[in-house]
């Protein structure tokens, strides 16, 4: 995903896909969360992702087109998001040359001195009040509109241009 279009949801809250809004789409104000599964395990209490939420049409979309998530997947109705971090290149603070990692991307907790020094690319956050659901089960039991239908808020996220200007996708 874009690292701007990334910031963007996140910090709103926004589908990842369609760029509408996905709060009040879900029973009791939760929001979905869909991620490429790890070792099988559902998406549990606190858990860290760089993924923005998605509305269910799109959740759908996003399990027909995306290859990582065609290998395996996970998602979870989520009751809280709460700001953690950031996932980015650290940098030494006497040298400025990048620290090696075994990742290519470093999470950064909010509030550690390591922060100043890191180029964030993506804003992490911590998932609570996690309930695992069958995206598929949960879109059958609704004729869910997309996030923005009626709206105009349901557009893609704006992309940079290779110029970085900001456009709309079409």
């Amino acid at each position: 995903m874009h690292a701007l279009r990334q910031r963007r949801a996140m910090k709103r809250l926004l589908c990842q896909v369609c760029g509408g809004v996905t709060e009040g789409r879900l029973p009791g104000g939760r929001r979905l969360f869909l991620v490429r599964a790890v070792e099988g395990h559902p998406v549990g209490e606190g858990e860290r992702t760089a993924s923005p939420p998605l509305c269910p049409p799109c959740a759908l979309d996003s399990l027909r087109h995306c290859p990582h998530l065609r290998r395996g997947h996970t998602a979870a109705l989520v009751e809280e998001v709460r700001p953690w971090g950031v996932a980015g290149l650290v940098h030494h603070p006497r040298t400025l040359r990048r620290i090696p990692t075994p990742e290519p991307l470093t999470l950064v907790p909010y509030g550690s001195p390591l922060l100043d020094w890191t180029l964030a690319a993506r804003i992490m956050t911590t998932l609570h009040g996690c309930t695992p659901v069958d995206v598929r089960e949960l879109t059958a039991r609704h004729a869910w509109p997309r996030s923005g239908e009626g709206e105009g808020a349901g557009r893609p996220l704006p992309a940079a241009s290779k110029h970085g200007t900001r456009r709309h996708q079409s």
